[in-house]
């Protein structure tokens, strides 16, 4: 959903403040919780309350509650203001056109008398004693209140991408986990394709519902024309909603990988609707290990996995079915048949290979007779180990200073100094970006040994992103490595803000709370 641009204000306001005590015999309404009030407020008190945080709105019947963190004050909160309407505020110019309604000194409030299957847009701010407000609305929370009992209000679960698949060099079918709606202007903004390698954007131009599938879980994207063999990452925004109004979560299973094709549609047959008289099953085509941590699996159709893919598949010792490999990551290529498993360290001998809820589009789940084969095993090459500690060691850093630096458009710059003195036998340096804080990093990124700075795009906002730069040397070995953080701002047109540099340009980006 769309978060309110953040406000600065221009003129503090001075206003003489007197006492307040609090109302031994004050009465709050059910839907309330009270909070002991400041009994004082010292005099002159200028401060602004600190923005309110960790709003949350959950849909009823005509009814949406807000909850939200207790805000801070140099002397002390005296109240909360909710702001309101059927549409976001993102804009320049744009307001909350219902509210604000004062709900005193309360953490929740049941805003009500609302129109069912309507998305309401909220925000709230903190006030004192004094009258000062929070310089900032809160972010921005959305809702969508059902009638109750239905099973669109009983859903509190947020859609996910399940798999992504090119079926000509210019559509990619997405898959979701439950049926989903498109927003209603722009939906091709919804979603975002880059190449995974090169980092580069892949152009969408349109987003549609799949005419085809009657669950409404597939969406259509048009993109510009896609390289064939490479790898792209497709990653679905959080305007994208299921039946029940509940926003994908960023950062949380919405993002798929596909393989780009050069195939054409007038030279290539479409896809028929057979879901409907579908009823064959998927089967196995083909199991085999492409390397000593990689299983690729062909099926003989198109075939949707759980959200959690790792789930559908299970790896054990042929010999002795209690010996477990992991599977650790799951991916979706080609045209939706081909599925590879990323696994621990497999040996050179037989494996059994059990699917779990397999199914394709139509439904037909692979049968439990069927769902089991055996493959042959590789035992990891030296190229397939993952670089030690030990071997780490061996390899200098060749850089020093390592800083990353949020710019507009989503971007972050990330740049160090080379050490001219430890670039001898050096091959290159290799950036990576982690988004769990560092506790997995994806591909790296190879530079060459000049390279002083990168630029990574296509980030998300209020999202804390980990950065390291390694040196590799002519073996392909590589050091340890710098690591450095950032957090981005929650708006676009805030990081744009920090890098005017003058009160003219900044004002064009401000905008007054609505009083």
């Amino acid at each position: 959903m769309t978060k309110h641009l953040r406000l600065f204000r221009v003129m503090a306001l001075m206003v003489m403040t007197t006492c307040v005590a609090a109302s031994a015999g004050m009465a709050f309404a059910a839907d309330e919780t009270p909070i002991p009030e400041t009994k004082t407020v010292a005099a002159a008190d200028v401060t602004y309350p600190a923005d309110v945080d960790g709003v949350k709105a959950v849909a009823g019947d005509k009814t949406v509650t807000l909850s939200w963190n207790t805000a801070t004050d140099n002397v002390g909160v005296t109240g909360y203001k909710i702001f309101y309407g059927p549409n976001s505020v993102s804009n320049d110019g744009a307001s909350y056109t219902m509210g604000p309604v004062d709900v005193k000194n309360v953490l929740t409030y049941d805003v009500k008398n609302l129109e069912n299957d309507k998305t309401y847009y909220f925000a709230v701010t903190a006030y004192d004693a004094a009258g000062n407000e929070s310089e900032f609305y809160s972010t921005e929370v959305s809702a969508t209140p059902k009638v109750a009992g239905s099973a669109a209000a009983d859903d509190k679960v947020a859609p996910k991408v399940v798999s992504a698949a090119a079926v000509y060099k210019n559509t990619v079918k997405v898959t979701f986990s439950e049926a989903v709606q498109l927003p209603a202007t722009k939906p091709e903004t919804a979603f975002s394709v880059k190449e995974d390698f090169l980092n580069l954007a892949l152009g969408v131009t349109k987003a549609e519902m799949d005419k085809v599938d009657p669950t409404n879980k597939t969406v259509v994207l048009t993109t510009a024309d896609q390289k064939k063999a490479a790898k792209y990452v497709l990653t679905a925004g959080i305007q994208m909603k299921d039946l029940a109004g509940n926003p994908i979560v960023s950062g949380t299973s919405d993002t798929a990988t596909f393989t780009g094709t050069d195939a054409v549609q007038d030279t290539v047959k479409p896809a028929a609707d057979t879901t409907a008289t579908d009823k064959t099953a998927p089967a196995f085509v083909s199991v085999k290990a492409l390397d000593g941590n990689n299983i690729e699996v062909t099926f003989s159709e198109p075939v949707v996995l759980l959200a959690d893919a790792v789930k559908n598949f299970i790896v054990t010792d042929a010999a002795d079915n209690t010996k477990i490999t992991n599977v650790k990551k799951v991916s979706v290529s080609g045209n939706g048949t081909k599925i590879t498993l990323n696994t621990d360290n497999l040996e050179a001998k037989k494996y059994n290979l059990i699917a779990l809820k397999i199914k394709d589009v139509a439904g037909n789940e692979l049968p439990t007779e069927t769902s089991a084969t055996t493959f042959d095993g590789v035992a990891p090459t030296a190229t397939d180990k993952p670089t030690t500690d030990t071997e780490n060691t061996k390899v200098a850093e060749a850089a020093s200073d390592l800083m990353a630096k949020a710019m507009a458009n989503m971007m972050v710059n990330l740049s160090w100094k080379p050490n001219a003195d430890k670039l001898a036998g050096m091959a290159n340096f290799v950036v990576y970006m982690s988004a769990d804080k560092g506790v997995t990093y994806g591909d790296g990124v190879v530079l060459g040994k000049d390279a002083k700075s990168y630029d990574f795009s296509s980030l998300k906002e209020d999202m804390v992103y980990y950065f390291k730069l390694t040196t590799r040397d002519a073996n392909g070995k590589e050091s340890e490595g710098l690591i450095t953080s950032l957090i981005l701002p929650k708006t676009g047109p805030e990081i744009a803000f920090l890098f005017m540099g003058s009160a003219g340009l900044g004002a064009f980006f401000t905008r007054k709370k609505k009083k």
